[in-house]
């Protein structure tokens, strides 16, 4: 019995040659595919840096164009109050001017 699994185990010794062989080429293939991976990885971060530092710059400058519109439309706020301040002085004078106007010929008395 023993001659027996000796005669099977030295029949199989060059498949697990070969086997051993195919996995270290296949190591060797994800070796080198993980260290591509890494690099692209590598990259994509300082991409997504880069990416991020701008979304800062315009997230600030975005800022900015707030405060500006917000005091332009503060000012456009304030002229319109004072242009319908104006409008209603300007309707309250012609009012008093048409009432302080003597009558013209042929009119009625008030």
């Amino acid at each position: 019995m023993l001659a027996r699994q000796a005669e099977i185990d030295a029949r199989l010794v060059p498949q697990l040659v070969r086997f051993e062989a195919a996995l270290e080429l296949l190591v060797g293939a994800l070796e080198e595919r993980l260290g591509a991976l890494e690099e692209e990885l590598m990259a994509d971060r300082a991409a997504g840096e880069t990416l991020a530092g701008e979304l800062r710059e315009y997230t600030g400058a975005e800022a900015g164009l707030q405060a500006r519109l917000r005091e332009r439309g503060d000012a456009v706020t304030t002229a319109e109050v004072q242009a319908q301040q104006a409008r209603d002085q300007a309707a309250e004078t012609d009012l008093e001017l048409q009432d302080s106007r003597p009558p013209g010929p042929g009119s009625a008395p008030r």
